[in-house]
This record gives C-alpha cells, sequence and structure tokens, in this order.
C-alpha cells in the first residue's frame, strides 16, 4: 500500500497541477465582446412543464428580444407542457414544432435545427435557467477564436442538501478539468446550455440518436473534421437527481455514453495527446480509488473478526488496546493516505465559498473524498465494463435514450 501511495500522490500533483495552471491561463484570458449576433435558441421539452416557463423567459431576459429566434420542441409531452408552451407563445410569439411521437432529444434538436435561420445555434434543455453572462460569455469564445464551433457552459447546481453540494463538487472538479482542455480543444460537451456553429453542426451531422450522451459524441465529431470545442466558465443554474438510484442512473447514463464515444471515435482521442495524458492519470486515480475501498472494507472485517475473538477470553478495555496494538499503524497510514485526496478536493468546494463565514463549507471535501468519489468511482467502472460488453451489439439507426 505504501508504493499506491506515493503513486497516488505523485499522479494528484502532476495532474491538478497541470490542469490548475491551464485552467487559470484561459480563465485569465480576457475575450472581447464585439456585437451581439442572433441567435437561434432551441429548447427540447418533454414532460417540463413546471421549468419550461422558467427556461423560455430566462432567455428572453438575457439577450435582445429583437435578435433572438426561439424554437420550442414539444416531444410528444404527456402532461400539461404543451398548454405552458403556447401560453408564452402568446407573448413571445416564437417557434413551437409538436411531434406526433416522443423522437427523443437527439432528433427533436435535430428538426429543429434544420428550421433555425441563424448561424449561431444555442440548445437549452428544458429544465435549466440561463442568464446574461452566461450567454455572453458563449458568444465572446466565438469572436475571438474563428476556429471554436461549440461551447457549453458551467453548471450552478439550485438544490439544497449535501447530496446537492457533492454534485456541485463533480460539476466543479469536470469544469476546471473542461478549462484546462481549452487551448487545445476539449473532447467533451454536456447538455443544459450548450452554443454551437449551425453549419459546422449540420456538417457533421447533428445529434447522433444511437447514441446515450449525444453532446459527448457531437465534440468528438466536431474534433475529427478539426474543429475546435471549448467550455465557459459562466454558469446556468440547473436541478439535479436528489435520490441515489436515480443518480445512479443517470451517472451510468453518462459513463455509458462517454465509453460508446471512445469506442467510436478512438481516431480522435487517440491523436489528441493532452487528452490521452488526462484521461490516463484519471484512470490511474478511480483505480485507486477502488482500491483503497476495497482495502479499508477487508481492514475494518479483519479487526471486527479479530475484535470477536478477543473479547471471548479478555475484556473490552485489553481488547481495544490489542487492536490499537495491532492496527494503529495501519490504520493511521490508511487515513493518512484518505487526506492526500481530501487536501486535492478543496478546490472543488472552495469555488462556492464567497464570504469568510462560509468557510466551513471545506468540510464538504471529508463527504467527497471518502463517500462520493468512491461511490461514483464505482458506479462509473461498473457502467464502463458494461458499455464495452454491450456496445458491439449497438445499431446505428436505432435511439439509445
Amino acid at each position: 500500500m505504501l508504493m499506491i501511495n506515493k503513486i497516488s500522490v505523485i499522479t494528484l500533483l502532476i495532474l491538478w497541477g497541470t490542469i490548475v495552471l491551464l485552467a487559470r491561463r484561459d480563465y485569465l484570458k480576457k475575450r472581447d465582446l464585439r456585437v451581439y449576433p442572433p441567435i437561434s435558441f432551441i429548447v427540447p421539452c418533454h414532460n417540463d412543464e413546471k421549468t419550461v416557463s422558467d427556461t423560455i423567459h430566462s432567455i428572453y431576459d438575457s439577450y435582445d428580444h429583437n435578435k433572438i429566434e426561439l424554437i420550442v420542441v414539444n416531444d410528444c409531452s404527456t402532461d400539461d407542457s404543451v398548454e405552458v408552451i403556447n401560453r408564452l407563445k402568446k407573448k413571445y410569439n416564437f417557434k413551437s414544432i409538436n411531434n406526433a411521437c416522443n423522437l427523443g432529444k437527439a432528433s427533436a434538436v435535430n428538426l429543429a435545427c434544420k428550421n433555425a435561420k441563424n448561424k449561431l445555434l444555442c440548445m437549452v434543455d428544458s429544465d435549466v435557467i440561463v442568464n446574461r453572462k452566461a450567454i455572453e460569455g458563449l458568444v465572446a469564445r466565438f469572436q475571438n477564436d474563428s476556429r471554436v464551433k461549440a461551447v457549453n457552459c458551467a453548471y450552478n447546481i439550485q438544490n439544497k442538501g449535501w447530496w446537492a453540494t457533492m454534485q456541485q463538487m463533480e460539476a466543479n472538479m469536470m469544469s476546471l478539468v473542461l478549462l484546462s482542455h481549452n487551448p487545445f480543444s476539449t473532447l467533451y460537451l454536456y447538455g443544459g446550455c450548450l452554443m454551437v456553429d449551425r453549419a459546422a453542426f449540420l456538417k457533421v451531422g447533428g445529434y447522433s440518436k444511437n447514441m446515450l450522451t449525444e453532446d459527448a459524441d457531437l465534440a468528438f465529431k466536431l474534433n475529427s473534421h478539426n474543429f475546435f470545442v471549448q467550455h465557459s466558465f459562466f454558469p446556468v443554474s440547473v436541478q439535479v437527481e436528489d435520490k441515489f438510484f436515480k443518480w445512479a442512473k443517470q451517472r451510468t447514463r453518462w459513463v455509458g455514453g462517454t465509453v460508446q464515444c471512445y469506442l467510436k471515435h478512438t481516431q480522435v482521442w487517440i491523436r489528441h495527446l493532452p487528452h490521452l495524458v488526462f484521461l490516463a492519470l484519471f484512470s490511474i486515480l478511480s483505480i485507486i480509488y477502488v482500491i483503497f475501498l476495497l482495502n479499508s472494507f477487508l481492514f475494518l472485517n479483519a479487526a471486527w473478526k479479530d475484535y470477536e475473538l478477543l473479547r471471548q477470553s479478555a475484556t473490552l478495555l485489553f481488547s481495544l488496546k490489542l487492536l490499537g496494538f495491532s492496527y494503529g499503524a495501519l490504520l493511521f497510514q490508511s487515513i493518512l493516505s484518505k487526506t492526500y485526496f481530501i487536501f486535492f478536493s478543496v478546490p472543488f468546494i472552495a469555488l462556492r465559498i464567497q464570504r469568510p463565514r462560509e468557510l466551513i463549507k471545506i468540510l464538504y471535501s471529508i463527504p467527497f473524498t471518502l463517500i462520493y468519489f468512491p461511490v461514483l468511482s464505482v458506479v462509473s467502472i461498473l457502467s464502463g465494463i458494461k458499455e464495452m460488453v454491450l456496445f458491439p451489439f449497438k445499431t446505428k439507426d436505432r435511439r439509445a435514450w
């Protein structure tokens, strides 16, 4: 375990040192917004009657009404989404498409994109709240680098509670990594709020309906045509799953979709050296986390068995002393190894601290390191293995989800 500890510390230092330096470089780069171009906003909606209204209002609150083309696609909702959309349509006079059957997000967005008239498309999920800074941040990246053809936004999670905070830390971690990839073009996009050049989107065939994560697949396809993909640090507001099994199902789809992309676009990521290095380091960390988790379980199981054996012939105090003598050094080493990871998790919660009295939030690094990330690693590894087994049987025209 001592060798594993050394490997993990060295890996963490190299990984996070590089990530922070590259992300800071991207963050400090000045990007002027010279003009406000017309934008086609596309909102796919399926059974989001409770949130689609706020999404539409936020779009018009974030940009000049005269430069907005909004297309809302009602993907055969069975709730009152269509009534909400029609009511707002009277106020804002946007376009709407009503699908007779549920086509899925990929097909719904592709349909709207073909009917859009502007050069820039902005896909906004129907449970997301956008803001002026987020939209301006997306546009600025297009105007300051002609190579950029797609950009997505970071997440600001609105749910309350420690589980939502864990997911915010995960989102911050992902955002930091993607920011560090911007100088080389990132290989990953996720939904919520994503802006893309319409010509580039259509050239690569739009969204692939047979992929579990159509946004990530789009990033790979754009990179395969030598287009640049970037991540913006200006966040949009989102809601996340607050139930464990729904969270696990969502992560299973996300990880499975990412594995699909790697298997489908092998030539893209193999020639993308910076991403290849990051992927290797993250894989090492995930494996080490699982090893730590299994080792901790075996350690506690052995200690408990010894305790039960000692209690048959010794007092409680004497049993605890013997256990401390036998397992004390190993316990200290185990705690120390976890401390390394806790230290490197602090930046993910530090991004949420705005006032000195909120410094107590740093303690969230402990459950994130000892509970959330190990569970996420296990779910990710199992999901990845599952998708590698199923991928050869995927058909091109079959809808993934």
